[in-house]
């Protein structure tokens, strides 16, 4: 539920930034988009010291503490006016996303001892679910006023805030699994584990080619169906949207039945096949709508993947610094359509290739990772 709370409350109102921006400042496309996406960078780069500040201190604490500044940065949202203020606040967002994440991810592994794939499945179908209903709840709030999408997010935020402090009585326990007080060197642990490493860069990678649906696969769209693109994309992103939720179910069955490398692999075939059928869309309708199937059973079985995986590779001890260090991951989302608009403008044929050679390229890296652990083991 409370993964549910932090999803609505997030696409509730950042999918909504750049159009509010927009009409409130004088900043250029470039510069708006720079401001928000930097939301994903500073989560990127701070959740290095948010896992490591994780394992030393109380998880609990700093997760309630990251939403608390999210709420308040909501808030203060409502009223602010300034550049200067704006910027400063967006800034927050990053800190918040790299406080809460390491602690809230660290929490749920160790919560979870047997029942870890299902219940990081669980948790990004929950995510998934807010990333279809908050756009919505956001683009009603809008149009009605644009000040009403600061005060759902801090009330939403505040409810998960009320969730935590509700249930603190189950989460302090968790703490001391495994951890036995504060952690000192889970930085250095975690960056000369191998797999751990191989495992980032394959989330990279995975990041960089799904970023391209929601940048390079829009403008494609337009290209073909001019003024229709922004009706088509946003029925085919809804089914997309619901589709990745409903598979969750069948997803969470097949990885209790296959390793994790044939998981990879159907994932990765999936993405290289749907960046095969995007470009055949100028021919049917239907390619168009294969291409998004296929992308949407690579992403149902490969996005939670890496979460899955540090459960699994982290020692409890070193949760917080392991997953802080996968969530390097998110600097995929700027890389992706940076590489992606520039292979695009050169030939949308060498963009969809090239992407669908980088696809199979997840595969080598996210099916490494237990060989590599294993390399090492018998190494010592």
């Amino acid at each position: 539920m409370g993964c549910l709370l932090n999803s609505l409350a997030f696409f509730t109102m950042v999918p909504f930034l750049t159009l509010y921006l927009s009409d409130t400042t004088s900043l250029s496309g470039a510069m708006i988009g720079a401001l928000v996406g930097s939301i994903a960078l500073i989560q990127a780069v701070g959740s290095l010291a948010g896992g490591s500040f994780t394992d030393r201190y109380r998880p609990t604490v700093l997760l309630r503490c990251g939403v608390l500044v999210y709420t308040l940065v909501c808030a203060a949202l409502t009223t602010a006016r300034s550049l200067p203020l704006l910027v400063a606040l967006i800034a927050l967002m990053g800190i918040s996303e790299a406080i809460m994440n390491p602690s809230m991810k660290k929490l749920l592994s160790l919560a979870s001892t047997t029942v870890g794939d299902g219940a990081f499945r669980a948790r990004y179908a929950a995510f998934s679910l807010g990333a279809v209903l908050g756009p919505l709840l956001g683009g009603l709030l809008y149009q009605g006023g644009r000040r009403g999408l600061f005060v759902a997010s801090a009330v939403l935020f505040a409810g998960y805030l009320l969730l935590l402090q509700a249930g603190k009585r189950l989460l302090e326990p968790l703490e001391g699994a495994g951890a036995g007080g504060k952690q000192k060197g889970s930085w250095r642990h975690a960056v000369r584990d191998r797999a751990l490493l191989r495992l980032t860069a394959g989330a990279l990678m995975l990041t960089f080619v799904f970023a391209q649906f929601e940048s390079i696969i829009p403008l494609c769209l337009k290209a073909e169906r001019g003024s229709d693109a922004v009706g088509l994309f946003s029925m085919l992103f809804s089914v997309h949207a619901v589709l990745g939720i409903l598979l969750q179910v069948p997803a969470v069955r097949l990885a209790k039945q296959l390793h994790t490398g044939w998981i990879a692999a159907i994932g990765s075939f999936s993405f290289a096949a749907a960046f095969l059928c995007f470009p055949m869309m100028r021919a049917s309708h239907v390619w168009l709508v294969a291409a998004v199937i296929a992308w949407t059973v690579g992403e149902a079985l490969l996005m939670p993947l890496p979460d899955v995986t540090v459960h699994e590779l982290a020692p409890d001890e070193h949760k917080g610094a392991y997953f802080g260090l996968a969530e390097l991951r998110y600097l995929g989302f700027f890389a992706g359509p940076a590489v992606g608009g520039a292979l695009l403008d050169g030939s949308s044929s060498a963009s969809f290739l090239s992407m669908g050679v980088a696809s199979l390229g997840i595969l080598g890296l996210l099916a490494k990772p237990f060989a590599t652990r294993q390399e090492d083991q018998c190494k010592a």
